[in-house]
């Protein structure tokens, strides 16, 4: 309700059966692209779903349902967003593996993810002998949380291009382009009895460290040493490709 109030678009949670009817498809449109957005999650941190309200439990028969209903409205890309996972892992469990393997058989173009808190290995990838790569991201990590142990305290901003192609014979594609990161930490302030809680973007706050710009103020010496900690621990996660590990079983 809130969220509506806002004006803020949504996806995933409907406040009754006529609202999940009209927008279980989420329609985003800019720039000449038309995409299709469906989000699910593995459960609601055991909290119960309130009488009319509903929420896209993940399921494999609803995923490839929604997904052709998407395609039949001509979208040019299927972006799907997964929460699940098993918490504080680095690399997908087996459940997240099969739900994207599920999703871009389905024809997903993207699938993106989140839940474990941890940053979670990304890449592009052909799927079934498809010639145009898909693009996959197991976990995000955390944008925002007032969690400190290791791995947990930051997330992963992904960036990406969707760009229509058209072939010799008129037919039309998307490719995805310029696929990179940004790694956020999260540094807390004590402002009287309230925290206070920054997303820092690590590479520019680096460079502020050294001169480029100036750093938040009162940033101290602990807060640099955590998250370059936690810009060499997430950078050496990404390293590994589920894919590779795939092809060597």
């Amino acid at each position: 309700q809130v969220l509506d109030e806002k004006k803020i678009p949504h996806l995933g949670v409907y406040g009754s059966a006529q609202e999940y009817e009209k927008n279980r498809i989420f329609l985003l449109s800019k720039n000449g692209l038309t995409v299709a957005l469906l989000n699910y999650t593995y459960g609601t941190n055991g909290n119960s779903t309130p009488k009319g309200v509903v929420v896209n439990r993940i399921s494999q028969a609803q995923v490839s349902t929604d997904i052709a209903r998407a395609r039949e409205m001509h979208v040019d890309a299927v972006i799907v967003f997964f929460h699940f996972g098993r918490e504080y892992l680095n690399k997908p469990d087996n459940y997240q593996r099969s739900m994207v393997n599920h999703a871009l058989a389905s024809g997903a173009d993207i699938v993106l993810g989140g839940h474990p808190h941890h940053v979670q290995p990304y890449e592009l990838l052909h799927h079934h002998g498809q010639d145009r790569p898909r693009l996959v991201a197991y976990s995000v990590g955390n944008f925002v949380s007032a969690q400190r142990d290791r791995y947990t305290d930051g997330g992963m901003v992904l960036y990406f291009k969707l760009v229509k192609k058209q072939d010799a014979a008129g037919k039309t594609a998307i490719d995805i382009t310029d696929v990179h990161h940004k790694l956020v930490w999260i540094y807390i302030s004590h402002e009287g009895d309230k925290k206070q809680f920054h997303i820092l973007p690590i590479e520019d706050t680096l460079a502020a460290k050294d001169g480029a710009k100036s750093p938040p103020p009162g940033l101290p010496q602990s807060a640099i040493a955590g998250m370059t900690r936690y810009r060499d621990d997430v950078e050496e996660v990404l390293k590994y490709r589920v894919s590779e590990r795939r092809k060597k079983r």
